[in-house]
């Protein structure tokens, strides 16, 4: 009697962790980092291509707040998934990255010139002019700038 306890106790056990697990089923994050959820918001995206290379620069913005790690995840984030779109084995890829906050956008909007908070080019070896190489994901890599002024923005 004791063992048909002991198993039907480990039957719902193993039921009770399916159906939890099963409930809990999220999207799995987009990023390396576990849980990541981008928080960046595209607000427009040039092609710059040449014959030998696809160019892309794309801008996009960021609340304020954010810490340093933070934000360089989103913009890394926003870079590759412009090179999930036009990755060829044939031809060079680079990507240049505009970073503003959410607040400048709207000063972008009412027509005044706003600095980027922070730039990224994300190419063979970190490098525009590196476009030229043949694409392959391990020669990709993220230059990243980020000027103080993004975070002397929180501060006030």
């Amino acid at each position: 009697m004791n063992l048909k306890r002991i198993v039907i106790f480990f039957i719902l056990l193993l039921l009770a962790v399916i159906v939890n697990g099963c409930a809990n089923n999220k999207e799995m994050p987009t990023s390396s980092e576990k849980g990541f959820n981008p928080v960046y918001t595209v607000l427009g995206e040039k092609d710059v291509s040449t014959g030998y290379a696809v160019r892309r620069i794309i801008r996009i913005s960021v609340p304020l707040g954010l810490e340093k790690k933070v934000l360089e995840d989103n913009i890394q984030h926003a870079a590759r998934d412009v090179e999930k779109r036009y990755a060829k084995a044939d031809r060079g890829l680079a990507i240049d990255v505009y970073t503003f906050t959410d607040e400048d956008v709207k000063l972008l909007n009412q027509g005044e010139y706003v600095n980027t908070i922070a730039d990224c080019t994300y190419a063979p070896n970190g490098e525009w002019t590196n476009s030229n190489i043949k694409y392959s994901p391990s020669n990709m890599k993220a230059n990243i700038t980020i000027k103080d002024d993004y975070f002397k923005k929180q501060k006030k």
